[in-house]
């Protein structure tokens, strides 16, 4: 019996394993989320705001947005996600979502399963969610980091793959946003990750500073004791406001 599935992204195929799965390469931009919500999905990206720190709102959302990912700024209300379900849409990539629309986009009563602002809040990944939804920087009304925005921006109307799967347990999987690109001669393909270094700009994922941008300034050899009283591998970080943090490697994301 043949059984056709659909890969969701352009490219070529490198590697069958077990005939059962099969590794597809394919020069690319990629973002990572914070989390999401739905599933797997495919379409092409369609830019709704032009700055990003502004909300997609209903009115932005009409009959051109069909089957189309959406990209926003801030945020978005449950009457645009309620319209963007009746254009059949199938996702959204916004900075952040509030835990009230979240609550009236989903009709959900009982307590939720995370509180916002609390170092131990879980995520709903598993919830049945119409289309799939993608947060770069998590709940609140954050708007989307600068260099994510603009990364989307710049790649309007181009197909588009979400891997949606969040989980913040080990093993932890962030969703990814992958947008395929041209294999023209003149394409320059860059690693998937930028190595880190000092001057690399990088987007914290600590739970003080989560979605900020900042430089690294320092980068030791040799563990260094951090603000919570561990010795751990470290990097020193300059935000744009001045200040200087120490924050584990593992709370940093090399984005250039």
């Amino acid at each position: 019996q043949q059984i056709t599935v659909t890969a969701g992204i352009r490219g070529i195929v490198m590697e069958i394993i077990d005939q059962q799965r099969v590794v597809i390469e394919t020069p690319a931009a990629q973002i990572f989320g914070i989390a999401s919500l739905g599933n797997d999905c495919y379409g092409v990206t369609r830019l709704l705001t032009l700055d990003p720190g502004e909300p997609i709102t209903e009115a932005m959302i009409d009959a051109q947005s069909m089957y189309a990912v959406l990209i926003g700024g801030s945020g978005i209300s449950a009457a645009a996600l309620r319209k963007a379900v009746e254009n059949q849409v199938r996702g959204i990539i916004i900075g952040s979502i509030s835990e009230s629309v979240l609550r009236e986009f989903f009709q959900w009563t009982k307590r939720l399963p995370f509180l916002p602002g609390l170092r131990n809040w879980q995520w709903v990944s598993q919830t049945d969610s119409p289309l799939t939804i993608v947060l770069t920087e998590g709940i609140g009304s954050a708007p989307m980091a600068t260099p994510l925005f603009e990364l989307l921006a710049n790649n309007d109307r181009r197909e588009v793959y979400i891997e949606s799967n969040t989980s913040l347990r080990h093993p932890h999987r962030r969703p990814r946003v992958i947008i395929p690109l041209s294999r023209s001669s003149n394409t320059s393909l860059e690693p998937p990750r930028p190595p880190l270094r000092i001057g690399a700009t990088v987007r914290l994922l600590d739970h003080d500073h989560l979605g900020r941008i900042g430089r690294v300034r320092s980068l030791p050899a040799l563990p260094q004791r951090i603000p919570a009283g561990i010795r751990t591998a470290a990097v020193e970080v300059l935000l744009d406001s001045g200040e200087a943090i120490w924050l584990p490697r593992s709370c940093i994301e090399v984005i250039a």
